[in-house]
């Protein structure tokens, strides 16, 4: 994958090794390149849930209970 995802997702991960009263939930992209580079770079993290993507009412319940979402989707 590029270099931009690749840096954004290393930087994720350096946040949460250093907030460990912090979690993510991260409902993975279905194309299998995101895929890889989202598990390589966070799937060994205690502090983080990587998922299939869910559906409407899932997302928004979990959206209510998020403090901080980063997406690059214009569609959230």
């Amino acid at each position: 994958m590029g270099t931009p995802l690749c840096s954004m997702l290393s930087g994720v991960a350096s946040a949460l090794k250093t907030r460990t009263d912090t979690v993510l939930f991260f409902p993975m992209h279905p194309n299998p390149t995101v895929r890889k580079a989202a598990k390589e770079a966070l799937g060994e993290l205690s502090a983080v849930t990587l998922s299939d993507p869910v559906d409407t009412h899932t997302f928004r319940n979990l959206l209510a209970q998020a403090t901080l979402v980063l997406t690059d989707s214009g569609g959230v």
